[in-house]
Formats: C-alpha cells, structure tokens, sequence
C-alpha cells in the first residue's frame, strides 16, 4: 500500500498525474508518480538509502522537484542539523541533476516550460563556505533548465 505515510500530495500543471512520498519512515520512502486516468501503472522510484527524501513535487508536467534531506555534525558544532539538498528529476527516465545546497523552488515557468523558476541565496566573498552561509544576503529569482545544471538570473530579487 503506497499511500502510507506521508500524505503530502502535489498535481502535475496539467492535471493528469499526483507525486507523493510513500513509506513509514526514511529508510522505507519512495517517491511515487500516479496516473489520475489509470492509463498507466503507477511509478514508484526507489529514492535511495543515503539520503532520506523530504520534498516531491511537480516542477513541469515531464519533470519533479526533489528534495533529499540528510542529517550532519559539521564542523565540530555538537548538535545535528538537517541540510537538504534539490534535484530535477526527468520522470520518464529518472534522469536527475543535482542544484545547488542554497537552491529554492520558486515556482512553474509558465512562460517557458523548458525551465522551471528557482530562488538562489545571494553568494558573498568570503572565505569558505560558513562566511558564504553567514554573510548571504537575499535571494535572486532565476530560469533553472529542466534538464541541464544551467540557469538564467531573472530581475527579482528579495
């Protein structure tokens, strides 16, 4: 039964597919993609044992917006923390592209379904990545390409 667990249900743009989470706990989850017309069986996608995932949705109505989520101690801190990680996945061969840590689904592109729109932390100079973390300011609206790590800056920014 893969409609355990986490019930967060999200609609492909045109209507005709639902993407969930299936599985009790991170080890058991699977990301499964659901024909609302039954012309196809349902897709279940082995997400993975390093990586627990956390986010599926619909990021065109060929691709997902995946987020995998993974617990750490970095940098000697004590407590654990969660960082998580996005991905574009194209559905019909799981081929997936991996985004960057700070990367943000903003939203479908209507305008162009070859991309889809991402919010992108503001990357200051610094040092190494914890001047980057500390010193980023604001977040920029960018074309993210459904199939390749490139991407356009847009004009918003907040």
């Amino acid at each position: 039964n893969h409609l355990t667990g986490n019930w967060q249900l999200a609609e492909s743009p045109n209507g005709e597919k639902l993407v969930f989470i299936s599985g009790q706990n991170w080890e058991e989850r699977a990301i499964v993609v659901y024909t609302l017309d039954g012309s196809e069986p349902p897709l279940v996608i082995d997400a993975g044992d390093d990586q627990a995932i956390s986010v599926a949705r619909f990021a065109s109505d060929t691709h997902l917006w995946l987020e995998y989520t993974d617990r750490g101690n970095w940098w000697g801190m004590g407590d654990d923390f969660y960082v998580s990680r996005p991905y574009i996945m194209r559905i019909e061969d799981q081929n997936s592209i991996e985004l960057e840590v700070y990367t943000f689904f903003a939203g479908i592109n209507e305008e162009n379904p070859e991309t889809v729109l991402t919010w992108v932390r503001a990357q200051r100079a610094g040092g190494g990545m914890m001047t980057r973390v500390r010193g980023g300011v604001g977040y920029g609206l960018f074309e993210q390409d459904l199939d390749r790590r490139t991407g356009r800056s847009r004009t918003a920014s907040i």
